[in-house]
């Protein structure tokens, strides 16, 4: 058991840190080269919504065949969405920081089709950010989600309903979630005469353990469609999908049931000069519960993400991005993501 948080405060400073510097260290050039970075690939970090399969921003061109991309991310995320006042037996306690380390791999395997998956590893903490997220959004007017009417910096990942546990995750533990499995195939090239689609299906295999709440122990599977189009310096980037996501043991014995989601997506990217990009995303999810009246867990999600890409070498990038939810009522208040890839 980990117990030591050093490590992990300076991970999440480092992080913070990171998400801004280089959009401020040279002016826009005035004809940058064509290279599209983006869209930014973040993810709803709630604890549930990483029990489950999510269809995350991506290019509608696919790799080629024979040409693999790689990608490591690591993105630290603070929650707080807790409601006391609740019929006997149930409970909705989402309070700590969740630190997610994620590596990606992608394989061309031609004909306009790729495949990708995702290995990542998940820790919980009570944390150290909620006096400076407080500050953050009384300075920015973002809603808070009333993080300041309780004590600072705990740590309870609880769900329960009917007098029985639905989800649970222990604080200063490490544990491998879920394996996504995504396919792509490009329906169109951008031209002329519109943008680039691409069509894509996924599945998660449960190799997270659900008992220790890094999996929900079951085929979770969704399908969507991408969309592409660069004007100069700027590119778009679109995504509609569905998720069909499966209960857990302890979801089905504590009566609960986990909804279809939907998710849409809409990112934008401006080069400001050959080796850097400016992106921006929004990123809806719809409720993952219902059968508990409760903002804290039945509302939709609406994340909005700002940061830059930056080109180091040949197909090597690295990218640092500031996530918020825009809602405050079910999803996490604060999160950042830094990481690198290379050969997409």
């Amino acid at each position: 058991m980990i117990h030591d948080r050093t490590l992990t405060r300076a991970i999440a400073l480092f992080a913070f840190a990171a998400t801004f510097p280089a959009c401020s260290t040279l002016a826009p050039a005035p004809d940058p080269s064509p290279v599209v970075r983006g869209p930014l690939h973040i993810r709803n970090q709630h604890p549930l919504a990483l029990n489950v399969l999510s269809l995350r921003p991506r290019r509608a061109a696919v790799q080629e065949r024979g040409s693999p991309g790689y990608a490591v991310d690591l993105a630290y995320a603070s929650i707080f969405e807790v409601d006391d006042d609740l019929t006997e037996g149930d409970e909705v306690s989402f309070d700590g920081e969740l630190l997610r380390s994620s590596a990606r791999a992608r394989f061309g395997l031609g004909r306009g089709t790729d495949v990708e998956v995702e290995v990542a590893a998940l820790y919980g903490t009570s944390g150290f950010l909620d006096s400076f997220i407080d500050d953050f959004h009384d300075a920015t007017l973002l809603p808070g989600g009333g993080r300041s009417s309780t004590d600072r910096d705990q740590f309870d990942m609880a769900l329960a309903h009917e007098g029985e546990t639905a989800y649970g995750l222990e604080e200063d533990r490490v544990g491998f979630g879920d394996l996504p499995v995504v396919v792509t195939h490009a329906v169109r090239d951008e031209d002329d005469d519109g943008p680039a689609v691409a069509i894509r299906f996924g599945i998660e295999l449960p190799t997270g353990s659900e008992d220790r709440g890094f999996g929900n122990g079951a085929l979770d599977f969704g399908f969507g469609v991408l969309a592409e189009r660069s004007y100069g310096r700027w590119s778009l980037f679109g995504a509609l999908d569905y998720v069909a996501p499966s209960e857990s043991d302890a979801f089905e014995d504590a009566n609960l049931e986990l909804l279809d989601i939907f998710q849409g997506q809409f990112g934008v990217e401006y080069r400001w000069h050959d080796r850097m990009s400016v992106l921006g995303q929004l990123f809806l999810t719809t409720p993952m519960v219902d059968e508990i009246d409760l903002e804290e867990i039945d509302r939709e999600v609406l994340l909005f993400g700002a940061g830059c890409a930056w080109d180091f070498g040949e197909s090597a990038r690295m990218y640092a991005v500031f996530n918020e939810d825009l809602v405050a009522a079910a999803g996490p208040d604060f999160s950042v993501l830094v990481g690198v890839s290379w050969g997409f």
